[in-house]
This record gives C-alpha cells, sequence and structure tokens, in this order.
C-alpha cells in the first residue's frame, strides 16, 4: 500500500486525531453518547459495476502473439541494387557490372595503353541495399498498431466502468450532551471516476494482469528495430493482399489468423452489470470516527461566531513552544547526568542537537511570520492613511472649488455692474454734452438778443460797434464756457464718487456674509 496517498494519508490523520481527542473524559463522553444514541438514522447507498470481461479475445491474442514474435525475427527482407556512374578517382570497389557497362559504354574509357590495358575515366559502381520494406513486414506493423487499438478500446471501457464509485450517505442524529443538544442531518454524495485500482480485491484480477501483459508485449513488439525501420514507410491498404508468403509461412500465416479474428470480432469482449449496496448498520470502526465530527462540526460554527481562532492558534502555539522548552530541559538534564557519570550517550547528545535545530527553526519561524504579520499590518495602515488623505483632499477641493465659484460669480456681478455704471455714465456724458449745446444756443440766442437791444437802444452809428467790441464779446463768452466746464467736472467727479462708495460697501459686505457661510 502506498503511505503518501490520499486515502492513507486521511486515515493516518484521523487515527491521529482520535488518540487526541479520546484523552478528553467529555468529549470521549460525547462520543459514545453519539455512537450509543437510538435515534441514529444512517443509510449508506452506493452504486458499483460489475464488469464480466471475456476470455475469449484475450485467449486468442495470447496464443498468435509468439508467432508475430516469429514473424519479426525472419528479419525479412530483399536486396535492392543501387547503381551510379562516379570518376575513376572516386570508385573504391570494381564488380563484375562495372566491367560490363564499361564495355558497352566505351565513352567512359579514357585511353588504351600500348600493353592492351585499358585506362577508364568513369566506372559504375554497384551497391547492394537490404531493403526491409517488404509487403509482409508493412502487414506486421498495420497489424501491431491494429491490435494495440483493439486491446485499448476494450481495456479503457473496463477500467472506466470498473472505476465509476458512487455513493449517498445520509446520517441523521439528536444527542443530548453535557451542556448542549447536537441535531444534524448530513448527506454526503460522493460519485468518482478513475478512483479505484483495479488490481484490488477484484475478481478478474488474473484477466486483468493478462491484458496488461498483453499491452507490454505489444509495446516491446513495436519496439524492435525491423518495425521501427518498416514504420516510417507507407501503410498497405485494406483489403489484405495474400502473397505467398503470408499464405505458406508458418508465421505469417498465424499472423494472418488473428488479423482476421480482430476485424471479424464484433463484440464488446466485457459485460457490465450494476449493483447497489444498501447499509444502515455501520461498522464499530466507522461510528468510531464518525463520532468525533459534529462535535467538531459544533465546535468550528462557535469558533467562527465568537471569532475566536486566532485567539486558540496563538495558544497552541504557545503550547508547542512549552512542549519544545520541556522536552530541551529534559535532554539537557540528562547530559550533565551522564557527564557527571562520565557516561555520555552520542544518541543523547544528537537528540539535543535536534531539538536545538527545531528550536532555532521555531524562533525562525515565529520570527517570519512577526515580519510578515508586520508588513500585513504596515500595508493596511498604509492604504488607511492614503484613503483618508485622499478623502480629506477630495472634501479640501470641493469646499475651495465650491468658494472660488461663489467669488467668482460675485465678481462677475460686480463687473456687470461697472459695465452698467460705464453704460449709466456714457448715457449722463451726452445727455450732458446736449444740455451744453442747448445752453451754448440759448447763451448765443440771449447775446443777439441783448446785442439787438443795445443796438435799438444806442444812438451811435453802426461803425461803434467793431473790433474791440467784437473781442469784449469773445472774451465773455470764453469767460463763460470755462465756468461752466468747470461746473460740469465737478458734478461729474461727485457722482463718480458716490457710485463707487456704494459698489465697494456692496462688496465688503458680500464677502463678509460667504466667509460666515464657510465658517
Amino acid at each position: 500500500m502506498d503511505r503518501t496517498g490520499r486515502r492513507y494519508t486521511q486515515f493516518r490523520s484521523l487515527k491521529k486525531y482520535y488518540s487526541d481527542v479520546i484523552t478528553n473524559d467529555k468529549l470521549l463522553t460525547a462520543y459514545e453518547k453519539i455512537i450509543n444514541s437510538s435515534k441514529n438514522q444512517n443509510e449508506l447507498r452506493s452504486h458499483v459495476n460489475d464488469v464480466i470481461i471475456s476470455k475469449d479475445w484475450v485467449e486468442k491474442i495470447e496464443f498468435y502473439l509468439p508467432y508475430i514474435s516469429l514473424c519479426i525475427q525472419e528479419n525479412r527482407k530483399f536486396i535492392r541494387n543501387q547503381s551510379e556512374t562516379v570518376p575513376i578517382e572516386k570508385a573504391k570497389k570494381v564488380g563484375r557490372e562495372s566491367v560490363i557497362d564499361l564495355a558497352i559504354h566505351s565513352r567512359n574509357i579514357r585511353k588504351v595503353k600500348s600493353d592492351d590495358d585499358i585506362e577508364p575515366s568513369h566506372l559504375l559502381i554497384v551497391e547492394k541495399l537490404d531493403d526491409y520494406s517488404i509487403y509482409e513486414n508493412k502487414f506486421l506493423v498495420f497489424l501491431l498498431k491494429y491490435l494495440k487499438s483493439f486491446v485499448e478500446i476494450r481495456f479503457d471501457k473496463i477500467k472506466e466502468a470498473k472505476s465509476l464509485y458512487e455513493t449517498n450517505t445520509i446520517l441523521k442524529n439528536d444527542v443530548n450532551l453535557y451542556r448542549n443538544t447536537i441535531s444534524y442531518n448530513l448527506e454526503i454524495k460522493d460519485k468518482r471516476y478513475s478512483d479505484l485500482n483495479l488490481e484490488e480485491n477484484d475478481k478478474n484480477i488474473d484477466l486483468i494482469k493478462r491484458i496488461r501483459n498483453i499491452e507490454v508485449v505489444i509495446s516491446q513488439l513495436q519496439r524492435t528495430d525491423l518495425i521501427e525501420q518498416v514504420s516510417k514507410t507507407s501503410s498497405i491498404k485494406l483489403p489484405l493482399q495474400k502473397t505467398n508468403i503470408l499464405k505458406n509461412d508458418v508465421n505469417f500465416a498465424k499472423a494472418v489468423e488473428l488479423f482476421e479474428f480482430l476485424t471479424n470480432y464484433n463484440k464488446d469482449g466485457f459485460e457490465i452489470k450494476k449493483i447497489e449496496v444498501v447499509k444502515k448498520e455501520f461498522s464499530n470502526d466507522y461510528l468510531k470516527y464518525f463520532s468525533t465530527i459534529p462535535t467538531l462540526l459544533a465546535f468550528l460554527s462557535y469558533a467562527e461566531l465568537k471569532e475566536v481562532f486566532p485567539l486558540y492558534e496563538k495558544e497552541y502555539e504557545l503550547e508547542l513552544e512549552d512542549l519544545r522548552k520541556l522536552e530541551l530541559e529534559k535532554t539537557i538534564r540528562k547530559i550533565f547526568e551522564m557527564i557527571g557519570k562520565n557516561e555520555l550517550d552520542t544518541k543523547l547528545i544528537y537528540t539535543y542537537i535536534i531539538n536545538m535545530e527545531h528550536e532555532r527553526i521555531a524562533l525562525n519561524e515565529r520570527i517570519d511570520n512577526l515580519i510578515k504579520s508586520h508588513k500585513e499590518e504596515l500595508i493596511k495602515l498604509n492604504a488607511e492613511h492614503e484613503n483618508y488623505i485622499s478623502e480629506l483632499t477630495e472634501n479640501y477641493e470641493t469646499k475651495i472649488n465650491k468658494t472660488i465659484s461663489k467669488f467668482n460669480k460675485e465678481i462677475d456681478e460686480f463687473n456687470s455692474r461697472i459695465v452698467k455704471l460705464n453704460d449709466d455714465n456714457e448715457i449722463l456724458k451726452k445727455a450732458h454734452a446736449l444740455e451744453i449745446e442747448d445752453y451754448k444756443k440759448k447763451i448765443e440766442e440771449y447775446k443777439g438778443r441783448l446785442k439787438a437791444l443795445s443796438i435799438l437802444n444806442s444812438e451811435e452809428d453802426e461803425h461803434v460797434i467793431g473790433v474791440n467790441y467784437f473781442n469784449e464779446l469773445e472774451k465773455q463768452k470764453n469767460a463763460f464756457d470755462n465756468y461752466f466746464n468747470n461746473e460740469w467736472k465737478k458734478t461729474k467727479k461727485v457722482i463718480m464718487r458716490e457710485k463707487k462708495v456704494e459698489a465697494k460697501e456692496e462688496v465688503n459686505s458680500r464677502k463678509k456674509k460667504n466667509s460666515k457661510k464657510v465658517k
């Protein structure tokens, strides 16, 4: 039995676990109650295939295989002549065919010497080669391939049917323990393929071994030099041509009989019967080991709910460390006792060294675990810090953007008001300019009237009103214009100053309101 296999590993672990848990009296009592409970409702249903292998095709192949081996040992071939005309310098071997070819092809004669010796320029070289690619050998290659496929197809189906394993296990119980009640209703379905070993506890073990042996022999025959060499050539085509060798040679005739048997065999070569097994009474071994599972599942649920796995893990590591220290102290004590008696035991010293090495490995593992946990904690803290900073940055940027947008809006409003004030100022300028023009016209009109009145009331001749009088009037006009312009500018400055003061007061009041909202 393979001790590294999956099944034996599970059994060994289960055995160790059971040996540990039964040391606790309360757990042992719980297991006994589960085993002896009257409320047990257990059932095991299994579906397997019983395969009955026919002996006829196995026996036939076993009978004919030696003849195929003898056919290969005959090493049949035919000699093939390969000829080539080469310069005399490259000719290594001269035969009868070379002389005949030289007599026929006189152009290959370079010269005839005085003593009638001939000096050729070229010679025909004939090389005799062994050719194994005869029809009979090709038939052997084809037969072995067909035979291998014939066996593999049937044996694969046998293994597939035999290895099918399907079970349905139902386990029900309701048990009152020391301080708790455990009820369970389990249904376990297990379906496996290619899982069972055909050569373990099988009534067809002899036939299975014989089939495996047939596969080995076929593989060995296919690896012979003759078959490997002929396999590289073209294959034969059916129907089979029965040459004289295939009909008259005893070994090849038996090989033809095997081929005809295989091509005419139209049966499966095995029979499959489905078997259902039902068990309601389980063995003591099954119940003994299963009784540990319900309490284990209950503990796992409790530990998951209370989140105590890390606590138990830490306590277990401390327990292992205490056990290592205790074992180390015992070993040291024994060594000192032996030193006092001059009876040092090399085995004990070796044990001490091994324990120290285990202690070192354990310390390294603890250091590695601490480093790993520290790195994980650091990565977690860094991630949390980055998330916190990103959230703060995002919130701050959002607030700043909102504040900037508000100020931008107020600035736009202020600029629009300034534009409006400028427009109003332009309108006032135009209106004021029109008023000035009206005043000027009226002044001119008044001057004309005054002049007219002065002319009517004056007794002087027209020649009195001359250049001097005109100059005097122009001086008066300029003085009036200067006075009016100065008054207009003063009035305009006062109006613009009042408008700017009002605009600044309004902007300052809005800034104060927004700053209070941001705080």
